[in-house]
């Protein structure tokens, strides 16, 4: 079933001091998005699936007074359930706010209005169809430019290294004396370690949270005496170039690599600090975690143009077959699938989903038209099925009707279980994406959980906080508040 929504916006009534606009959105719950087509038109339209928040730009003769904005008769309705599946709900907000500002470039100005789509409340949620938006203009000068100071890598020694997978990573002497470090002369409690990971920029610069590489806290297990030795070690919250879920992608589009830099050189580096849990009895008890897998290639671009890149082309193999492995899934509860492919054909074609040798679902690819921009349609598949096992199979067989120059790639697939939260001898990375909608105070409780040292909170990876497991527990719980994800790590000394 096609759920993916798309949105029109319909504007009227230009005058030179004061701008106002009529915002009509067209939820098209069965239309198959086209390519590129959020950058295309007068109107160009940008949806962050992170983040829920729609952006439309259009040219304009003046600059928007953010404090002039008024926006009237917001009109809501229900959403279906059908129109929810592929929303972050983590991300939805209580009530609508609306943003406007205006940028130049090319000798350009264009005036950009942000809102959320959805709202909710109490896990009700309606979706906003129109609304009536009006603006004044400001003198803006047409050429400004911020103070800018030195970035912090121009005192003192720095080294680079990559990531290369998400998660809790011990340094010891042996490797930053491969970065090329005086091991010998080095004060452990200056060790900093700066960076992002894979953390992508965002695609317009207003949303850049920083300009200068950020402070994470780390563990340094004997720099108590002053001296880097050879037991000593650093562990660290590391995040690699394929965790990225920000504008529907998991892969970073600027880089492959995810880097940080190391220094001991300046003032006493951040430390990781005790997790606080809340006081009080716990509300509910959670022993179970959403554990979130993809596959993700980026290899293609059929158009030449834009951000979205494809791979596993199927006019060669056309029946492909991708594999999932999820311990201590819990069987029989619900597994979430989200599939994200083009078509590439003057005819309608299919591609047919089967989950461990059960079809769930023949999937139409729309034939390529003048609304495609005559190179490919984009199609957005959502599907749930009863937790067969462990292992999870997803076969795809392609079905060109009969046409050789029809063609299909997939932009990524993701599968969402929920899982025991017990230890597995390995690190694990948890959350529970029902606390969102949940009040009180959660206890996350871990059975099996005998050799995990630690459990991390890094929702903020760049200040991660830390609840021992002193005693070597089998059973080690925490609490959080509820009514927000948040992501944590049980750390394996052993992985």
């Amino acid at each position: 079933m096609k759920h993916f929504f798309t949105l029109l916006y319909l504007f009227c009534c230009f005058t030179l001091s004061s701008q106002s606009k009529k915002v009509v959105l067209d939820w098209g719950g069965t239309e198959v998005k086209p390519i590129l087509g959020e950058l295309q038109g007068a109107n160009p339209l940008y949806y962050d699936h992170n983040t829920n928040i729609y952006s439309n730009l259009w040219t304009d003769t003046g600059y928007a007074n953010p404090a002039s904005l008024k926006v009237t008769n917001i009109v809501y309705q229900n959403i279906s359930e059908a129109e929810m599946r592929d929303v972050n709900k983590n991300a939805i907000q209580t009530e609508a706010s609306f943003s406007i500002v205006s940028h130049e470039g090319r000798d350009q100005i264009y005036t950009m209005v942000s809102h959320p789509a959805i709202i909710g409340q109490k896990g009700s949620y309606k979706k906003i169809v129109s609304f009536d938006v009006s603006y004044s203009y400001k003198e803006f000068p047409k050429s400004q430019l911020r103070g800018l100071t030195n970035s912090l890598l121009a005192v003192g020694n720095w080294y680079r290294f990559k990531v290369q997978k998400t998660g809790v990573h011990k340094i010891d002497r042996s490797f930053l004396s491969n970065l090329g470090m005086d091991v010998n002369n080095i004060d452990p409690r200056k060790l900093k370690i700066y960076g992002d990971g894979s953390l992508m920029l965002p695609y317009l610069n207003s949303e850049t949270q920083s300009y200068d590489l950020v402070e994470n806290a780390i563990q340094v297990v004997g720099e108590n005496d002053g001296s880097f030795d050879n037991q000593d070690y650093i562990l660290f919250y590391g995040i690699s170039a394929e965790y990225n879920q920000r504008n529907d992608t998991h892969n970073n589009i600027y880089d492959d690599n995810a880097y940080y830099y190391i220094t001991a050189d300046g003032d006493i580096g951040k430390r990781i600090q005790n997790y606080i849990e809340p006081s009080g009895n716990p509300d509910v008890t959670i022993t179970q975690f959403n554990d979130y897998q993809f596959h993700e290639v980026d290899e293609t671009n059929p158009a030449m143009l834009g951000r979205r890149w494809y791979g596993n082309r199927f006019d060669i193999n056309n029946e492909q077959e991708y594999n999932f492995n999820f311990p201590n899934i819990v069987l029989g509860q619900p597994v979430d699938l989200r599939l994200v492919f083009i078509g590439i054909s003057e005819i309608e074609t299919y591609i047919k989903l089967n989950v461990n040798g059960q079809e769930l679902s023949n999937i139409l690819l729309a034939r390529v038209n003048g609304d495609t921009y005559g190179v490919a349609t984009i199609n957005v598949h959502g599907n749930s099925f009863a937790a067969p096992s462990e292992d999870i199979s997803i076969k795809l067989t392609y079905n060109n009707m009969g046409n050789p120059a029809s063609n299909a790639f997939i932009e990524y697939i993701a599968v969402n279980a929920l899982r025991h939260l017990r230890g597995t001898g390995k690190q694990i990375i948890f959350r529970y994406d029902a606390a969102a909608e949940m009040s009180g105070i959660g206890q996350y409780v871990i059975s099996d959980a005998s050799q995990i040292s630690q459990v991390w909170d890094v929702t903020d990876p760049h200040n991660a906080t830390t609840k021992l497991n002193q005693e070597g527990s089998g059973s080690f719980s925490l609490k959080a508040q509820l009514g927000q994800v948040r992501q944590y790590i049980a750390v394996d000394p052993s992985d």
